[in-house]
């Protein structure tokens, strides 16, 4: 008899009558919109610091790296030299010993006029050889050869050219400019300053979740 009152009372729901309930299943997190901003988010940080790196490049190759002495950079001024290149452009020369002018060769040399800037011409004749060459130049472009005549290179060494960027010199043009100098020590720094206040505040992008 006490054995079966024992298993009538075990029987008996719990005293209040409450029951037990089955576990609440946690809710879903969707972090399909986090990862992709977060992907996003990298990719523009790398195209940023790419971008960043091939301007400092640019600046130590066409600023810096003429001040070592191994080649120069010059802006082409007009069509004297087409269909070689044209105004805009940018020609590349290396040091050439005067010894080593030859006919053929196009040299950036500084003219026998007064106030006169450098020019890059051709070397159509070489008059005499040797550490003080006389030479003709002329343009490509041009039907006879230049007006100064015959000049002699009496000090070296000569600067030769070696290659040429196309249309190069107008961004030379625009990086010297008042517009860059004001957006590069004005604009930019603003802008840098809105960035990095987005990424210390900027909302959090998950969904909240759906329990099923």
């Amino acid at each position: 008899m006490p054995a079966k009152m024992a298993a009538t009372q075990s029987e008996e729901p719990p005293r209040g009558g409450s029951r037990l309930r089955p576990p609440v299943p946690r809710a879903r997190r969707h972090t399909g919109v986090r990862t992709g901003a977060s992907i996003a988010s990298r990719a523009t940080s790398i195209a940023t610091w790419l971008a960043f790196g091939l301007v400092v490049l640019g600046f130590v190759a066409i600023v810096a790296g003429p001040m070592t002495g191994r080649y120069r950079v010059s802006v082409i001024l007009s069509d004297s030299m087409k269909p070689r290149w044209e105004t805009g452009d940018v020609v590349i020369s290396t040091p050439e010993r005067p010894a080593d002018v030859r006919a053929g060769q196009v040299i950036t040399f500084n003219p026998p006029i007064d106030g006169r800037p450098s020019i890059t011409h051709r070397v159509v004749r070489l008059v005499s050889g040797g550490p003080t060459p006389v030479v003709v130049t002329k343009g490509d472009a041009n039907a006879t050869s230049d007006a100064w005549g015959a000049i002699k290179i009496t000090r070296g060494p000569v600067m030769r050219v070696r290659g040429v960027v196309p249309n190069l010199g107008w961004a030379l043009k625009l990086l010297t400019s008042r517009t860059l100098a004001t957006l590069t020590t004005v604009i930019c720094p603003i802008l840098l300053l809105l960035v990095l206040l987005w990424r210390i505040w900027r909302p959090s992008l998950g969904v909240p979740g759906v329990s099923a």
